[in-house]
């Protein structure tokens, strides 16, 4: 396109053919920054920062007044026209294209790139804070009604962190409350509210025999067993020794996948 257009202003007599090399002129005249910061802000209009198509548009509208101009001189008859006085000319002045200030494109560098991030994580442990005086008392229901184990007993900063484990899972203990809780729910439909953590999950094999086991070590459920079909589960509820809302999950037969067509 620059090459066609540079021919014809140099080779060839038409209407216009003055106010048309003027207006490629008059664009070259203003200063680069200027025009980057224009087109920039055109372009987060447009949404297209960072997209191919933005960047080609950016060297279209750079390139073609240049790159026309230049052409225009390289192609200008070198013999003159019979009558013709030739006008010592001066060589095509290069402009060089200077980028607006970083401040402007980070904006959009860090959103492109929380678009690209991802961040993958694994399950290590739920934390609970208990009072110093309830703290032996919680450790021993769990190691009684659960089957957790002592696995980490330490002191840091004046108070007292001790984990547990049974299996896979990792309780903390945090013995760093001073007050304690409200009276624990009795049903789980009714404990939803206020917003907050409600409660972690642990996953057995056998929802019954597991049910049937707390029921002997004096455990009530507030919630259960019932049936999830929408996750495939059978899951059921019970408290410890706290309040702390602590839910069993039976895995099952995942939902059929439907198909839409």
């Amino acid at each position: 396109m620059s090459s066609l257009a540079g021919y014809a202003l140099a080779r060839l007599d038409f209407a216009g053919k003055g106010v048309f090399a003027f207006v490629i002129l008059a664009v070259m005249i203003i200063p680069a920054p200027a025009m980057f910061l224009a087109q920039y802000k055109l372009l987060i209009s447009l949404g297209l920062t960072n997209s191919p198509v933005g960047y080609v548009l950016i060297l279209i509208t750079s390139g073609i007044p240049m790159s026309t101009l230049i052409t225009r001189w390289h192609d200008r008859p070198s013999i003159p026209a019979p009558g013709f006085s030739p006008v010592p000319t001066r060589p095509p002045r290069v402009v060089s294209a200077v980028l607006p200030p970083d401040r402007l494109w980070l904006p959009a560098r860090a959103t492109a790139n929380l678009v690209h991030m991802s961040m993958t994580f694994s399950h290590d442990h739920v934390g609970i804070s208990v009072t110093p005086e309830d703290l032996d008392t919680t450790l021993q229901w769990y190691a009684s009604k659960l089957g957790f184990v002592l696995d980490q007993r330490f002191e840091s900063h004046g108070t007292t962190f001790v984990f547990i484990v049974n299996g896979d899972v990792k309780i903390e203990l945090l013995a760093g409350a001073s007050n304690r809780r409200e009276a624990p729910t009795r049903d789980i439909l009714t404990s939803m509210d206020p917003e907050r953590l409600h409660h972690f999950c642990l996953a057995v094999e056998d929802l019954d025999a597991t049910v049937s086991q707390l029921r002997d070590r004096d455990v009530p459920l507030i919630g259960g067993p019932m049936d999830v079909p929408a996750i495939g589960q059978r899951i059921a509820f019970i408290t410890d020794n706290l309040g702390n809302i602590i839910e069993l999950a039976e895995p099952g037969t995942p939902p059929a996948m439907i198909t839409v067509r």
